[in-house]
Order: structure tokens, then C-alpha cells, then sequence
């Protein structure tokens, strides 16, 4: 029962969410006088961050391009299908120096990764923990900590029967298509997916999410209501 897509959009694929904390140890002192006997952490994360963005799908191009805005102009509907299938983030980098006349000792950032499969979250964590034998710059190591969060919201046969489901009984009640959307975002569709069947964005249908103009239009919440019950009920029967 998360907020709906518009227009009767639902979601029947959600990404799995990985995070993780690369920590690396180098040899610090004074830039001018020691550079020969340091180590610079922030130099290897450097090359670890560059080692980590290779494991990302390609973005579709230009972002200018695939705002809400852009899309709508071009005529294109948006239901999540320029959403990467894998995407890796960065959001955090930090490190105890604060000179730049110092070579720091240490250096960390933290990393959130996204996919649709169990499958690409298994490889790539397996490929994120290799990184940390994979030092460039000698005098630092690596120390790579985290893993496989929460998995993704598959669209299986058995979920599938229930779209196909939920889709006749909108079209039969209000002579509306159903539209189906992927999403990067993870909601407790995610966590049910791991044990059943599950079929997501249920609610009353939503716009701007995550921003400080969030809304919901409160005239869907009888007819997706409405939907969703007799959805269960022919479930509850044919299941």
C-alpha cells in the first residue's frame, strides 16, 4: 500500500539496496619535507572511488535530459525505464586531515549500491570486497566493510499473475490501463518479496515524492482502494 504512481501507475520491480565503508590507512606527515616517505589515503580512495563507478551501468546521457520536465516535453511517459540497472553512489568522503600541506594518514567515503537482480547484488558485492586487495598507491591498505542490505522487489510468474489481476479488475471497474513502473527506491514491498508474491504502489497516487512539495491527490483514494479490495478478494480465492 505505498503511494501510487500516477495515472493507475503501479510497481511491480524495485532495485535491492547494498551499502558499504571503504577505510583507507596510508602514512601521513608534512608534504614539503617527507612526500618521499609518506602515503596518501586520499590518493588510493581516489583510485578505489574510480575502481567502484566502473561497476555501474552507463547512464542514458545527458541528465538535463531525463528531468520529470524534459521527459513530459519530449512526450515521453515516465515510468522508470531510464532508471540504470545498476547504480553506485558515492555519498560520503571524508578524512581526520585538514592541512594541505599535510598528506593524510587516512580516508573513508561510503557507498550506496543499487540493483534489480539478487543476482548483480551478489556479483558486484563480491567484486567491491575484492577492491580491497587492490592497492595502487604503495604504503596505504585497504579495509572495505558493509554487504547486501535489503534484496530487490522482483516481478516474478507468480507476481505477474496478480498484476494481471489487479490490471483486468481497473479496466472492468474503471475502464483505465494500468501502468507499470520500475523503481530505484525501496519500500516494504522489498522485504515481502523475499518470502511471496508481491505487488507494490497500491495507495493513493502520488507526485513530487521527497520533496518539499510532495503531494497526493486524495480523488484516488477510493477508486485504488476499491481496486485493491477487489484484487484481495479474488486473490484470497484463487491463490
Amino acid at each position: 500500500m505505498d503511494v501510487a504512481r500516477p495515472n493507475w501507475g503501479i510497481v511491480t520491480q524495485r532495485k535491492g539496496n547494498a551499502k558499504y565503508r571503504v577505510e583507507v590507512t596510508g602514512k601521513g606527515g608534512h608534504h614539503g619535507n617527507a612526500s618521499q616517505s609518506c602515503a596518501n589515503a586520499i590518493h588510493q580512495l581516489a583510485y578505489t572511488i574510480t575502481e567502484l563507478q566502473k561497476l555501474a551501468s552507463p547512464m542514458p546521457g545527458n541528465p538535463e535530459d531525463y528531468t520529470a520536465a524534459a521527459l513530459k516535453a519530449r512526450g515521453i511517459v515516465d515510468a522508470g525505464q531510464f532508471i540504470p540497472q545498476n547504480t553506485v553512489n558515492v555519498g560520503v568522503i571524508g578524512s581526520t586531515n585538514d592541512k594541505i600541506s599535510v598528506i593524510p594518514g587516512d580516508a573513508f567515503c561510503e557507498v550506496n549500491i543499487r540493483c534489480f537482480t539478487i543476482e548483480e547484488q551478489q556479483r558486484i558485492d563480491a567484486e567491491v570486497k575484492a577492491l580491497a586487495d587492490k592497492v595502487v598507491i604503495p604504503g596505504t591498505s585497504i579495509k572495505i566493510t558493509g554487504g547486501i542490505v535489503t534484496g530487490p522487489m522482483q516481478k516474478t510468474a507468480q507476481a505477474q499473475k496478480m498484476v494481471d489481476v489487479y490490471k483486468r479488475i481497473v479496466k472492468e471497474e474503471y475502464g483505465a490501463e494500468v501502468n507499470e513502473w520500475v523503481a530505484g527506491g525501496l519500500t516494504d514491498g522489498n522485504r515481502t518479496a523475499k518470502f511471496v508474491p508481491t505487488l507494490d504502489a497500491l495507495g493513493v497516487e502520488n507526485y513530487d515524492e521527497h520533496t518539499d512539495h510532495e503531494s497526493v491527490d486524495l480523488n484516488t483514494a477510493v477508486p485504488r482502494t476499491t481496486a485493491f479490495a477487489l484484487t484481495l478478494a479474488e486473490l484470497a480465492e484463487t491463490f
